[in-house]
């Protein structure tokens, strides 16, 4: 596709999450590929991809496919398979996703504990952050922009939800 039809575009969304979360509980969530994956309410199946990577690699890639729908009320649906990195991170979790119709994003979800930003050597009061550049052509960006908007807003709430029924909440 023509370098002048493309565009990029990144989003930050910071949420604040429930105090009895530990730093710890979320990292280790975020590093549960499987879950992440599952917990985006387009995904219907994923599978480990074989890859050509290095025995030295740090990324992990999964074969993924989604639902998606382009009309109200499921009248029109589709569904399609791409292509997933992720890579554990000491704050958090960093994915690569080739997607079909040239869509890519770079997504980094970083937890942000209240007392590591103050100086202080613990981790209560906890954020999640999630910066995500989506990089489509430009007639697509609209689409791509308010579809991964809603899917991963419920992402988070979900994420959210699972860190809170393991500790009995």
């Amino acid at each position: 596709m023509a370098s002048y039809l493309r565009t990029s575009t990144t989003t930050v969304t910071t949420s604040p999450l429930n105090q009895s979360i530990s730093f710890a509980e979320i990292l280790s969530a975020l590093h549960n590929h499987s879950q992440m994956i599952t917990l985006n309410p387009l995904v219907i199946s994923h599978v480990p991809a074989p890859t050509d990577n290095s025995e030295t690699s740090v990324s992990t890639t999964y074969s993924i496919t989604e639902r998606i729908s382009y009309l109200p009320f499921h009248l029109w649906d589709s569904e399609f398979t791409f292509t997933a990195s992720f890579e554990n991170t000491s704050s958090g979790l960093d994915t690569v996703t080739h997607a079909p119709a040239g869509v890519d994003l770079d997504s980094r979800w970083k937890v942000l504990s209240v007392g590591a930003l103050l100086g202080r050597n613990d981790h209560k009061g906890c954020w999640l952050e999630e910066t995500v550049k989506v990089t489509c052509s430009i007639l697509l960006m609209p689409y791509v922009k308010s579809s991964m908007k809603g899917s991963h807003a419920e992402l988070r709430r979900r994420l959210e939800d699972v860190l809170m029924s393991e500790q009995g909440h």
